[in-house]
């Protein structure tokens, strides 16, 4: 899809935040295009930073997010089945 996305989230997985946003993996799923079971295996890969609280699995958005163009097969899952599919050019302010 887009090709300069790559380069902004580079630029997106450097930059310092100060809430960062924690997502279920059901939500995180469901934004990303993915299937649970594909975010599941991502956080036992240790390739999703994430956070346990009363046995719930929350995702960092930010690790979903690069994670997700991390491979073309997940990027375009993203832009059909996801959120992408709203998005027609992402705009960061920096």
């Amino acid at each position: 899809m887009p090709s300069n996305n790559d380069n902004i989230f580079k630029t997106i997985h450097k930059r310092d935040v100060l809430r960062p946003l924690w997502l279920s993996i059901s939500e995180s799923a469901k934004i990303s295009g993915l299937s649970t079971k594909t975010i599941r295996r991502a956080i036992f890969a240790k390739k999703l930073s994430y956070k346990i609280i009363k046995n719930r699995y929350f995702i960092n958005l930010r690790s979903l997010l690069v994670f997700i163009h991390s491979k073309a097969k997940l990027r375009n899952k993203f832009y059909f089945n996801g959120f992408g599919q709203y998005i027609d050019k992402l705009i960061i302010n920096q």
